[in-house]
């Protein structure tokens, strides 16, 4: 049901969505090329013979193309021969059309900043943008129309002056309301001039994940006769690229396979149809940095939660999992409860003598307590253990509200999971069920006159949260505000005006009263009314209000701010109209700044390993039988046995006939890590660590993965060192301004990222915003790449802008020289997630699951025997016309050819999936080392690590396997893990079977 349903709404969405946009008609938009903020710095020629998913278009009397390049158009001759380039510059143009009379090409660009038709005359000349459309505006593309020069699209008429208005009839084209009725599954499909032709590609819907070709056919429409064109023509692919009749209908055009192609209709001949090109690239300036990771001691730099005291001159706040409390404003800080649990969630009483906490004594399960502020031994309030969160006194300081969740937060349940908000007495003897179906961020609280709870709840199937206050006698509920879904820490100020709530990194505030609407809806979008964001230039969390209600602190960093709300006033009355304008921030105290130092789990000693092959991935190459020691974190010295001296005192460890490699490094490692409280331990990272996985980097991690780095680091955690961003996808992230991005690149600096990570859905000024401030913060940036794009290779256009990463494979099949050329000029680096995109989970998980510490992830528990069959028969990691090998040739092609590619296991199986990734690679036609290279030297690189990471030389971390058998003898001997050392610390992977409850952590 749900597969039929999707191959319409695609069918909808890619041919016969008819779009109505508004009927007055529009002032000529300005037509220029300034949209684009990005000015290009870098300037290439490419020379190319290959091009990757080109539009094509046949001039009226057939004698010349129009085709695209990287995002620039050309003209030929329709025999052939060298191109010309028409469009130049940063801007990504495609999808070229000649007007009926041949002297002009209408074409898609994004020149405004957002994609706009644009036209210029047949010899590149008079370049100008004829609409002012948003985002997402031309996906169905666009017509000359018949008569007269204009252009059709979305149920609007363009004039060549930027005028445009309603068209006097809601038309389909001929070939919409022909496949309409054939009822065609179908990605792309065209109509010969003379309408006896219809030419259409199969629809291969993507997340189906499942084998097969697309297939170019041909239905004669008078007799319903239908024959392939070019059967297979490709793999996979759910939307195509233009392709076009002759006007004599006699031959189609259409590039595939890297060349241009004319089928002759009657003899289905198929002729390639030779081009050279030299494409005139320019870019924005290099975004690459390089970074290095020191041996200071280090400091926490991401306090997890806290509150301040009712006199306001103390502080008690959560760190490395710890509570620590500390006099304001210097004080040191110092333990309050010795506990081998985690704890949470601090609350003072409100006469300041007692604290209360939460723990989680395994990964989700916990309790609550009590303890003196001075310290002491705690005691624990709930009869029985769960997830509980936000404890909140009452006024009189006999109960503490909390929440307590129905089920153990995990990733799948992360939106949907709720919860009960519970009234424990302070002595433990009573507990009240006031409401079920909370929020489990709920941290409502009660009134000043403790007779009504704030609480927090989201109907189903809506995109807000409410914000109530329910009476505790009469249970009279009162809704006082509407939010954005991903609204979090949301607070009441005590006079019953003010809502403080979080998105992302900021911080906003308003006055309810203030709005309009009987329900104000409290949101962060450009047009907020009366919103404040407190503090636009870093962010924070945690804000709270005082206990007067007189003002607000907050978390930022390892700092504790405080804002007067008599400050915040008069912004939102309107006397201070400057922060609107120039976003100045409001004036902010500093309460703290925290020091607190820990210690790094780190070798000790000195360790000498004798006897192993080396495989160094260096310069070093393979020592053969070689030395290597290692002394705290760092490699002492390398090389050859006998030729490297041992230290006195060293702890020797023979490891002669194994084999030594760099510790692997997953450049697209979703560790699924709960974003509302820090677990004891975590299954994802445990099993990183159990495969070999020393490094991983998230580029879609939770607001708090600071603290997860931080936990690890210090050993709390068992896992591989993390470097991670936030995915800032347009639902959840605004870019309007340039000053938007750069707050996103402080705020992500300000949480220990080396890079940023945009999703392609946000249109090319959005992006362009951020490679700008990504340059400005010294950060690398990575794009996603979505495998179902409705603009064809468009994404690639962050090459462009000087991204330095992208990640997952490109859903229009291969990418050709050009593509190969762009890539090594740019110096960026692919991560493709190959098994991730294969649709051949199932037997890869049932072939290898001997060697999983867990069962199948949801809708993989059940494989039928067919599929058993087929997997425990086929040697190699895919079949060799699967999906995930289509890929992995195209992938090692590229690298053959220069092209930095990473490897990334996307998580879906923590660690072991990295190595399926190393082996689809060689499987694509590398060479072992190569293959491991992708996860060691390059992955490092790819970071901006390598002077510390991805080989094994002096100096450089002591990150590395001891594997059992050679992996150049055989790439799947990288499972052959003995022992891995991280950071010079000896770990031993645990084996045997899933430790029972962790199917309810995923």
């Amino acid at each position: 049901m749900m597969d039929k349903y999707m191959k319409k709404m695609h069918i909808l969405i890619l041919v016969l969505g008819v779009l109505n946009a508004h009927c007055a008609q529009l002032d000529p938009p300005n037509l220029t090329n300034d949209g684009l903020p990005l000015k290009a710095e870098r300037f290439f020629t490419i020379h190319t013979d290959e091009g990757t998913c080109m539009d094509i278009d046949i001039s009226p009397n057939g004698k010349q193309l129009a085709f695209t390049l990287l995002g620039n158009i050309f003209t030929m001759p329709t025999t052939g021969g060298k191109a010309v380039q028409l469009t130049t510059g940063l801007s990504w143009d495609r999808h070229p059309k000649w007007s009926p009379d041949g002297k002009k090409l209408a074409y898609l660009s994004d020149g405004t900043g957002t994609e706009n038709i644009w036209v210029m005359d047949a010899d590149g000349s008079h370049k100008r943008a004829i609409s002012q459309e948003g985002l997402n505006a031309f996906v169905n593309g666009f017509r000359w129309s018949d008569i007269g020069n204009k252009i059709e699209a979305n149920g609007h008429v363009h004039d060549l002056k930027g005028h445009k208005e309603p068209m006097a009839r809601n038309n389909l084209h001929a070939v919409d309301s022909i496949v309409k009725h054939l009822e065609l599954p179908y990605s792309k499909a065209i109509l010969s001039p003379d309408g006896h032709w219809l030419a259409h590609i199969n629809l291969k819907v993507w997340n189906q994940r499942k084998d097969g070709d697309n297939h170019l056919k041909l239905r004669e429409l008078r007799t319903g006769e239908e024959r392939c064109l070019v059967c297979p023509i490709d793999q996979w692919r759910e939307n195509w690229e233009q392709f076009t009749f002759s006007k004599d209908s006699r031959t189609l055009w259409i590039g595939y396979g890297g060349k241009i192609h004319r089928i002759d209709i009657d003899t289905g001949e198929d002729t390639i149809i030779p081009f050279t090109a030299d494409i005139q690239v320019e870019m924005g300036s290099s975004l690459y940095h390089t970074f290095s990771m020191d041996d200071k001691v280090p400091e926490v730099s991401y306090l997890e939660s806290g509150h301040l005291s009712p006199d306001g001159k103390s502080y008690v706040f959560s760190a490395l999992s710890q509570l620590y409390t500390m006099q304001l404003p210097h004080g040191k800080p110092k333990v309050l409860v010795e506990q081998s649990t985690g704890q949470f969630a601090p609350r003072y009483s409100p006469d300041g003598s007692k604290i209360a906490f939460v723990t989680y004594e395994t990964d989700t399960i916990g309790n609550l307590w009590v303890v003196s502020a001075d310290g002491g031994v705690p005691k624990k309030l709930t009869a029985t253990p769960g997830y509980y969160q936000h404890p909140e006194w009452s006024p009189n300081g006999k109960w503490i509200s909390v929440v307590k969740a129905h089920e153990p937060p995990t990733w799948k349940n992360a939106l949907s999971n709720v919860g009960s908000l519970l009234l424990i007495s302070s002595d433990g003897k009573t507990m009240k069920r006031v409401q079920d179906s909370v929020e489990i961020d709920d941290s409502g609280g009660f009134t000043p006159s403790g007779k009504e709870l704030v609480l927090l709840t989201r109907p189903r199937k809506s995109k807000y949260k409410k914000l109530q206050k329910k009476h505790l006698e009469t249970g009279k509920t009162t809704t006082l505000a509407l939010l954005d879904r991903y609204a979090k820490e949301v607070s009441l100020s005590p006079d019953g005006r003010h809502v403080l709530y979080r998105i992302g990194n900021s911080i906003y505030l308003t006055d309810i009263t203030l709005h309009r609407e009987s329900t104000p809806i409290l949101s962060h979008g450009p047009n907020m009314g009366q919103i404040i964001t407190i503090n636009p230039v870093q962010g924070g969390h945690t804000a709270d209000w005082t206990k007067d209600g007189k003002g607000l602190y907050y978390i930022s960093n390892s700092n504790i701010l405080e804002v007067s709300l008599a400050a915040i006033t008069l912004t939102l009355d309107g006397q201070d109209p400057s922060y609107r304008k120039s976003r100045n921030v409001v004036p902010t105290d500093t309460l703290a700044h925290i020091t607190l130092p820990f210690k790094e789990q780190k070798g000790e000693g000195v360790l000498a390993l004798t006897g192993a092959k080396i495989i160094t991935m260096g310069p070093r190459g393979v020592i053969a039988k070689g030395t290597l020691v290692i002394e705290g974190k760092r490699i002492r010295d390398i090389g050859h046995a006998g030729q490297i001296p041992i230290p006195r005192g060293a702890r020797i460890m023979d490891v002669t006939g194994r084999t030594i490699v760099p510790g692997l490094i997953d450049m697209h490692a979703h560790n699924l890590l709960p974003d509302l409280y820090f677990p004891k331990q975590w299954w994802s990272l445990k099993e990183n660590l159990n495969f070999g996985v020393t490094t991983a980097r998230d580029p879609s991690c939770t607001f708090n993965n600071l603290g997860y780095v931080q936990l690890i680091e210090s050993g709390k955690l068992i896992g591989p060192r993390s470097f991670g961003a936030i995915a800032h996808a347009s639902d959840q992230f605004r870019i309007d301004t340039q000053e938007d991005a750069r707050f996103l690149a402080r705020a992500e600096k300000a949480h220990g990222a080396l890079f940023l990570k945009v999703h392609d859905e946000y249109s090319r000024r959005q992006r362009q915003y951020m490679a700008i401030a990504a340059k400005e913060e010294g950060l690398n940036i990575t794009g996603h790449t979505a495998s179902i794009n409705l603009h064809g290779i468009y994404n690639l256009s962050m090459i462009l802008d000087g991204y330095t990463g992208r990640e997952h494979i490109t859903g229009n099949g291969r990418l050709y020289n050009d593509v190969a050329e762009l890539s090594k000029i740019a110096k960026i680096w692919h991560t493709p997630t190959l098994i991730n995109s294969s649709g051949k989970f199932a037997e890869i998980q049932h072939r290898y699951r001997s060697h999983l510490n867990y069962p199948p992830i949801k809708s993989l528990d059940h494989v039928p025997d067919s599929t058993l069959k087929k997997a425990s028969t086929n040697t190699n990691l895919m079949h060799k016309e699967s999906r995930g090998m289509y890929y992995a040739r195209n992938f090692a092609n590229l690298i053959k050819k220069g092209v930095r590619i990473t490897a990334g296991s996307h998580g879906d199986y923590p660690g072991i999936q990295l190595h399926w990734e190393i082996w689809l690679l060689q499987q694509g036609g590398l060479s072992p080392y190569e293959a491991l290279s992708m996860a060691t030297v390059h992955a490092a690189e790819g970071l901006g690590l390598q002077n510390d990471l991805g080989s094994l030389e002096k100096g450089k971390i002591a990150d590395l396997l001891i594997l059992e058998k050679d992996p150049m003898q055989d790439i799947k001997n990288t499972l052959t893990i003995q022992t891995t050392i991280k950071n010079g610390v000896v770990h031993k992977p645990e084996q045997g079977p899933m430790k029972k409850g962790r199917e309810n952590q995923r």
